[in-house]
Parts: C-alpha cells; structure tokens; sequence
C-alpha cells in the first residue's frame, strides 16, 4: 500500500473517541488505542531511504507496522503478530 502525506493531526484527537471534523469535513472515530515502541530506524529528515519499524499492542491491530519510502513512494506493511503456542 503507498501511504500519501497529510496535514498533522492536532493533539486534542488523542482523547476523542469520536467526533465531527472541522470545517465539514465528516466525522472521524478511532478504531483503535494502546501502545507502540520503536523497533528501529526513522523518518526524519529527507533521508530518500528513510525506514521506520515499530511494534503495536494495540486492541484491535498488534503487530509490527514499517514504513519506509521505495524511490519517491512511502510504502506501509503490518505484519501481524503470530498468537503464542501457550493460548
């Protein structure tokens, strides 16, 4: 999947649940919450292999998300986690 910049979110998002978007833009809702470390790399600068890996704990996604840019593409993969034998 090729991944296409947007503006930054505001912060205020990070507690909503859900909500009308400004401007009459349409509604949004979370679809899921929780956790994510870095694994390794980064997306800073204008590094043209730039490669972020990290890993999510989320409810609904778990796993480990990487985004990285391929030529002038940002390119975004999850792998998902694999359930532990003991379950």
């Amino acid at each position: 999947m090729t991944a296409e910049p947007i503006a930054p979110h505001r912060l205020a998002w990070l507690d909503h649940e859900a909500g009308e978007v400004s401007g009459g833009r349409g509604f949004a809702r979370r679809v899921d919450g929780g956790a994510f470390t870095v694994v390794e790399g980064t997306l800073a600068g204008d590094d043209p292999a730039a490669r972020l890996s990290v890993s999510l704990a989320g409810t609904t996604l778990a796993g480990t998300l990487v985004i990285e840019r391929v030529d002038a593409e940002w390119i975004v993969r999850l792998a998902p986690a694999t359930p532990s034998p003991n379950r």
